[in-house]
């Protein structure tokens, strides 16, 4: 006897149609068991045209979607994540929300509680996790001691959250998530050069007992720039995040 067996696409609605609602729209429609069945956009000219590129259904909200979804992708200013997510999560819709999570820990205490509660995933958009240099990173990582992480880039007026949440938040969670160890924060400078929030930023953090890491991030720069340094006993690692490469430099020989 032959059986078989007909998986579902998981219905996905799109919450947001800025640089990076844009981006997820087009990657869903490309998922292999995904179906893009709505786009959320409280502007409606904005919503309804980039629904109509997608070919998919357009809703000023949440609320006004009919029937049932299984997920969202959350990409909105970040002031507006608690209240989305929680709105989908009465839909009982899983949620991965665009970094940063939320404006306050309490706000992100909330969304996080309440998906335990209902048993839903709740997932953060930390792309860097999935960077080619930095799944191959942990076999080559041996007792490190120091991590130096670099973020800079040019001026982006779109951009509203500061440069700590925006970009500096990705290497926290790098830094943390390889070492297996929480950040105690030593010291940290932050300096807002627009009127806004931090445009720039540094910080020292300790990682457990004896790995200490410095972290700057900055959009006063003229070119784009992700790196990691990493020392160790026998070796230095570089780790260049846009081109995905690593270079180690031994002690006992040429660079390989």
């Amino acid at each position: 006897m032959q059986v078989s067996a007909v998986l579902q696409a998981v219905r996905v609605v799109l919450i947001g149609t800025g640089a990076m609602g844009r981006n997820h729209g087009r990657v869903l429609q490309q998922v292999p068991g995904v179906q893009l069945i709505a786009v959320v956009e409280p502007d409606l000219e904005r919503g309804a045209a980039f629904a109509a590129e997608l070919g998919v259904s357009y809703f000023p909200s949440v609320e006004a979607i009919p029937g049932t979804f299984d997920a969202a992708v959350i990409a909105t200013p970040t002031h507006t994540h608690e209240l989305l997510t929680l709105a989908c999560f009465e839909r009982g819709a899983h949620v991965l929300v665009e970094k940063p999570i939320a404006t306050e820990l309490s706000a992100a205490a909330r969304m996080v509680e309440t998906a335990k509660n209902l048993g839903l995933v709740l997932m953060v958009g930390h792309i860097e996790r999935f960077n080619g240099a930095v799944r191959a990173l942990p076999q080559f990582l041996d007792d490190p001691i120091h991590f130096e992480c670099k973020r800079v880039g040019p001026f982006d007026p779109r951009i509203l959250d500061g440069i700590i949440l925006d970009l500096m938040i990705h290497d926290l969670d790098l830094v943390s998530n390889l070492t297996n160890q929480p950040g105690v924060p030593r010291g940290s400078v932050a300096v807002a050069l627009h009127g806004r929030k931090e445009d720039h930023a540094s910080a020292t953090v300790m990682f457990g007992e004896r790995i200490s890491a410095s972290f700057t991030a900055s959009r006063v720069g003229q070119n784009k720039t992700r790196t990691m340094e990493i020392v160790q006993p026998n070796n230095a690692i570089s780790v260049d995040l846009i081109r995905q490469d690593i270079t180690i430099h031994t002690i006992e020989s040429v660079d390989y």
